[in-house]
C-alpha cells in the first residue's frame, strides 16, 4: 500500500513539473474556495505569477485592485511575507518558505499545491460577537479553553507558541507581534483556531517594560471608540495566576455565521494598494518603498481613490491620525491603516470600498512625551505638532479648515475624557499589575497633555512621569485610581 502511495504522490509531482515551465513547482491561489490563479516557484524571485483561472477573478483582481507590474500578480499576493518572530524561529525566512509552509491566509484565501482540495479548509465567518461576551468595563466573561504560555519574557514566549504553526492549517498573517489565531464560540468557549473558524486573535503580554501592553492597546482601542471612529472589537482577557490581562480583537473582515451569503471581503494596507512592498526585503536602502514611505497626504489619495464615500473616509483617516498623536501612537504606518473592499459572487460586481476600523494603536509611554513621532508625516512633518499644523494636514487632504477645528476639538476632549476614566477605574483583573496601572496612568497623562496643547479643555489629572523601570513596589491604588 505504501509503494502505491509512494508512486501517486511522485506521479502527482512528476505531473506538476512537467505542466510549469521549466519544470518549476505551482502552487494554486483560492478565495472563498473559488480558484484565484497560480503562481510558480522560482527560488531566486519567489512567487512568480501565472495567471488568472477564469474571468471573475481576473475581472476584480486584475482591473479593480493593484498588481505587480513585473508579472501581474495581485499586490496582496506579493505582499504576503514572514515578519514575524515565529516564522523565523519556525525556518520560514523568505516567502516560499512561508507561504509553502502554510495553507491559510487573510481574506479567507487559501494558498497549496493542491488547493482548493487541500482539506481540512474552511471560510472563516463569526460564532458569536465578542460584545456578546464582555462585561461592563470591558473585560472578557467567557472561558480560555487552550493552556497558558510558561513564561511572558517575549523570546520564551515565541518559542514555546512557535510549536503551534508547525501545523500548517493555523491562519498565517502579518504583523511583528506575536498574535495567536483563535476561534470564539457561541458559548463564549476560546480555543486556537486550527480546523475551526478563525474569528479573533489574542496577544499575550510580555514581561518587564511590556507586562502592561495588555492593558496598553485596550486602553488605546477604547480610546479610539470615544471619539466615534469605526474601531475593531476588543477585550481584556483575564489569565488569572495574578498575571496582567491579555488583550483579544475581533477580526472585521468576516461576516457572522447567521448572514453568511455570497458576499466575500478582502481587506488591503496602504502597502499593497500603493503597490509598495512593506519590509522592502529586494531593496532594503531604498526609502521609496516599505511601510514607512510616502506620506499621509499619499494615504488620502489612494483613499480617494478606492472609497465609495471618498469624503467620509478621508475624515476617518484624519481622525485616525489625530488618535495616534493624542495617545502618542508611534506605530502609525502603511500596514496598520486599511481598507476594506466588500464583493458580490453571485454578480461578480465589487460593492464597495470603506477605510477599514481603526486596529493595532498602542502608546509608547516609555518615550518623553516630545519625543513622541509619526511614522509617516503629515504637513511636511513628524512631529512638534501644533493645531495649525493638524489644520494644514487637514486642508491638504481635502478638510475644510472649519470642519478640521471641530474635528480636532471633539478627538482631543473625547480621548482625554475618557483616558482619565479608565485610569481612575481600570478593571480589576488589571489593578494588581504594577506596570499595568502605570501603563493606564501615563496614557491618561499623555492624552491629557496633548489635549491641553491643541488648546482644549480637560478634565483634572494629575501627570504621572515616565520612568525606565517599573517600581519594585505596587503604587497606591486608591489614590491612583479613585476607588
Amino acid at each position: 500500500m505504501k509503494n502505491k502511495e509512494d508512486h501517486t504522490m511522485s506521479s502527482e509531482k512528476a505531473f506538476r513539473k512537467a505542466a510549469s515551465p521549466g519544470g518549476k513547482d505551482m502552487v494554486h491561489v483560492c478565495w472563498y474556495g473559488e480558484a484565484v490563479g497560480h503562481a510558480y516557484i522560482d527560488e531566486q524571485e519567489g512567487l512568480v505569477w501565472g495567471g488568472y483561472d477564469n474571468d471573475s477573478m481576473q475581472s476584480l483582481f486584475g482591473a479593480h485592485l493593484p498588481c505587480r507590474e513585473s508579472d501581474g500578480m495581485p499586490w496582496f499576493l506579493a505582499n504576503l511575507w514572514p515578519d514575524n518572530d515565529m516564522f523565523s524561529i519556525l525556518g520560514h525566512k523568505d516567502q516560499i518558505s512561508y507561504i509553502t509552509g502554510g495553507l491559510k491566509f487573510p481574506a479567507n484565501i487559501t494558498i497549496s499545491r493542491n488547493a482548493p482540495w487541500d482539506h481540512p479548509v474552511r471560510n472563516d465567518y463569526l460564532l458569536t460577537s465578542l460584545e456578546n461576551h464582555i462585561d461592563d468595563h470591558g473585560v472578557f466573561t467567557g472561558r480560555m479553553m487552550r493552556k497558558l504560555p510558561k513564561s511572558l519574557e517575549e523570546n520564551e514566549l515565541a518559542h514555546e507558541l512557535s510549536s503551534l504553526w508547525k501545523n500548517r492549517h493555523v491562519p498565517r498573517y502579518s504583523g511583528k507581534e506575536i498574535k495567536i489565531p483563535m476561534t470564539l464560540h457561541e458559548e463564549g468557549e476560546l480555543q486556537s483556531a486550527i480546523t475551526s473558524p478563525f474569528t479573533h486573535f489574542l496577544k499575550f503580554p510580555n514581561a518587564g517594560l511590556r507586562e502592561g501592553w495588555g492593558v496598553n492597546e485596550w486602553m488605546c482601542m477604547e480610546l479610539c471608540a470615544a471619539t466615534g471612529l469605526p474601531t475593531a472589537k476588543h477585550a481584556l482577557v483575564p489569565l488569572g495566576d495574578n498575571l496582567p490581562p491579555a488583550y483579544m480583537t475581533e477580526r472585521f473582515d468576516i461576516d457572522p455565521l447567521t448572514h453568511r451569503g455570497n458576499k466575500r471581503y478582502l481587506i488591503q494596507d496602504f502597502c499593497t494598494l500603493s503597490g509598495m512592498r512593506p519590509l522592502d526585503q529586494l531593496h532594503p536602502d531604498s526609502n521609496k518603498e516599505g511601510k514607512a514611505a510616502g506620506s499621509l497626504e499619499q494615504v488620502a489619495k489612494i483613499v480617494k481613490q478606492y472609497s465609495s464615500s471618498p469624503q467620509d473616509d478621508v475624515e476617518n483617516l484624519f481622525k485616525r491620525t489625530l488618535v495616534s498623536i493624542a495617545v502618542a501612537d508611534s506605530d502609525m504606518h502603511r500596514k496598520n491603516i486599511s481598507m476594506i473592499f466588500e464583493y458580490d459572487a453571485d454578480r461578480n460586481e465589487l460593492l464597495s470600498g470603506h477605510l477599514a476600523p481603526a486596529y493595532d494603536i498602542t502608546s509608547e509611554i516609555h518615550q518623553e512625551e516630545d519625543r513622541h513621532g509619526m511614522v509617516l508625516p503629515m504637513a511636511g512633518k513628524r512631529k512638534a505638532f501644533s493645531r495649525k499644523s493638524l489644520i494644514s494636514f487637514g486642508r491638504n487632504i481635502g478638510i475644510d479648515p472649519e470642519r478640521a477645528e471641530q474635528i480636532i476639538d471633539h478627538t482631543f476632549e473625547a480621548i482625554a475624557v475618557r483616558a482619565v476614566d479608565i485610569a481612575r477605574n481600570l478593571p480589576p483583573e488589571a489593578r494588581h499589575s504594577e506596570m499595568c496601572v502605570y501603563t493606564a496612568q501615563r496614557i491618561a497623562t499623555i492624552a491629557v497633555e496633548k489635549a491641553r496643547h491643541m488648546g482644549v479643555a480637560t478634565p483634572d489629572w494629575e501627570p504621572v512621569s515616565r520612568r525606565r523601570e517599573p517600581d519594585a513596589r505596587r503604587p497606591s491604588l486608591p489614590g491612583a485610581l479613585g476607588v
